[in-house]
């Protein structure tokens, strides 16, 4: 039993069969039954010629089929312009048919096979869904001069509130600011630039045992401080090219609104100039040291000789340096000295001291 399909194509090659011999009968009854039959039989080929043509391009895809359409349309546009020049240059003869049937099946097929094959490598699918995304974003981005201001202090809010330090390199080699975030003295979250981390990672490669000690030691000290539980670190991927380390770091911190966390004298004085606030690791720890003032009494441990004739040198729990006068002979031994000077700056400061005479 001959199923559905089949019976529609029988019915479809019976039909061109017919109306193929009908018409020829219509036109031309006096010439018997020679024109009908071969109207039907030209009727029947076509027919079967449509089966044919429709079972090959079944499976092609859509967008093959709709070049090969589009193909085919521009192919005969072309030979139907052609054909104006045939006539012009033929006249009404039999060469301007031939020459006009001759292009269009050439040119028609050739906009039939090359239109599937080249529609489908510029990937309309991918071309229509890029479209329709940039539709979408432009939909949703602020269109007014207004609109887009408040998207973009809203946004710096959010970054203000998460109260942004970026730490460079001078710090995190530094390694105290690991002690301060095991306290959790340090709020809000840490950013470590990714061309920071380039810097690290070039001195931790350096032939330079010196630079590479320190790099490596940078390292660990900023896998520590990504462990800690109490500390919120991050690393972006923001780079700005042809720019020195110092640059990026000033730009970075002038476009996220991050405080800089540095140990580097000269970059804390170009970021003062810029008005980038700094939280100078150094600074932190003169502000925590032993208060000192002249005509205090100390306990010190005389460890070694000054650079002066006859001082000794010791040192508080804080790191401070004390130069004891007429304390060289002393080395060795704790003393009671009373203090006559003191000298500061950011990297430290100078306790000036006298052996403390005893009534």
């Amino acid at each position: 039993m001959l199923g559905g399909k089949h019976l529609f194509q029988i019915i479809f090659i019976a039909v061109c069969t017919i109306l193929g011999g009908g018409i020829l009968f219509y036109f031309y009854p006096e010439k018997g039954y020679v024109f009908p039959l071969l109207g039907g039989a030209a009727g029947f080929f076509l027919g079967v010629l449509v089966i044919f043509i429709e079972k090959r391009i079944r499976d092609l895809p859509f967008l093959q089929l709709l070049g090969s359409s589009i193909g085919l349309l521009v192919g005969l546009g072309i030979a139907k312009l052609f054909s104006s020049v045939f006539h012009q240059v033929l006249g009404n003869t039999v060469w301007e048919i031939f020459f006009y049937i001759m292009s269009m099946l050439g040119l028609g097929y050739l906009g039939l096979v090359l239109g599937g094959k080249k529609f489908q490598e510029l990937k309309v699918s991918d071309m229509i869904e890029k479209i329709l995304e940039k539709i979408v974003t432009k939909a949703l981005t602020p269109i007014s001069t207004v609109s887009k201001k408040l998207a973009k202090k809203d946004s710096q809010r959010d970054w203000l509130k998460e109260n942004l330090k970026v730490l460079d390199t001078s710090a995190i080699i530094d390694g105290r600011i690991v002690d301060v975030a095991k306290v959790g003295w340090v709020e809000g979250k840490l950013i470590v630039p990714k061309f920071i981390l380039e810097e690290i990672q070039f001195l931790s490669d350096s032939t330079d045992p010196i630079k590479r000690e320190r790099g490596q030691r940078a390292l660990d000290l900023l896998n520590e401080l990504k462990n800690l539980p109490k500390v919120d670190l991050a690393i972006v991927e923001t780079n700005y090219p042809k720019m020195s380390t110092d640059e990026k770091l000033i730009k970075f911190c002038k476009e996220t609104g991050a405080k800089l966390i540095t140990t580097d004298y000269n970059l804390n004085k170009i970021c003062q100039l810029e008005k980038i606030e700094v939280l100078n690791i150094n600074d932190l720890f003169l502000a925590l040291r032993l208060p000192v003032h002249p005509g205090d009494v100390l306990k010190i441990y005389i460890l070694k000789e000054g650079k002066e004739k006859g001082q000794g040198v010791g040192y508080l729990e804080d790191g401070s340096m004390v130069v004891v006068e007429n304390g060289r002979a002393l080395i060795g031994k704790e003393v009671e000295v009373v203090v006559t000077n003191l000298l500061h700056s950011s990297s430290g400061r100078i306790i000036f001291t006298q052996i403390k005479k005893h009534a």
